[in-house]
């Protein structure tokens, strides 16, 4: 009797979850957007891959920019913390990320990724790329994908 009435509860939330209601929630709260500037420092802005990375679930959104794009957008975001970065194709400056220039007693003091909080149907527009490397060691990994 108890494994049927197990079976039951199981059926029933398995159910709910699939509502239309269920769903429409799960895409109500994948609504808010990141959006900036191309700060490439050469004279033609290459080709890249920008993504924003939640720093909790470690999921990424991505976008592709064509060569010469000076602004990038990120839409279908959840509320979250993020760090913006990108990976460059075909240029000596691989990788970039909208970056927090830090102060110090002795310079130089290498400039560190930013972190942006995003509430639920917020548009954040200022998040700019502001810094390319050839590498950088304290950059996530990127996992390679179709956008």
């Amino acid at each position: 009797m108890k494994r049927i009435s197990f079976l039951l509860l199981f059926s029933v939330a398995a159910c709910a979850a699939n509502t239309p209601s269920a769903m429409t929630a799960a895409k109500i709260k994948a609504n808010s957007t990141v959006a900036g500037l191309i700060q490439f420092p050469g004279k033609v802005i290459p080709s890249m891959r920008i993504c924003a990375l939640n720093t909790q679930t470690k999921a990424i959104s991505c976008v592709k920019t064509k060569a010469g794009q000076t602004k990038y957008l990120i839409k279908g975001l959840v509320a979250a913390e993020y760090q913006v970065l990108a990976n460059v194709k075909d240029n000596e400056l691989r990788v970039g990320g909208h970056m927090l220039q830090v102060q110090c007693i002795r310079a130089p003091c290498p400039a560190l990724l930013n972190t942006v909080l995003l509430k639920t149907k917020e548009s954040k527009t200022d998040i700019h790329l502001n810094g390319f490397y050839r590498s950088r060691e304290d950059f996530p990994v990127l996992p390679s994908g179709k956008n």
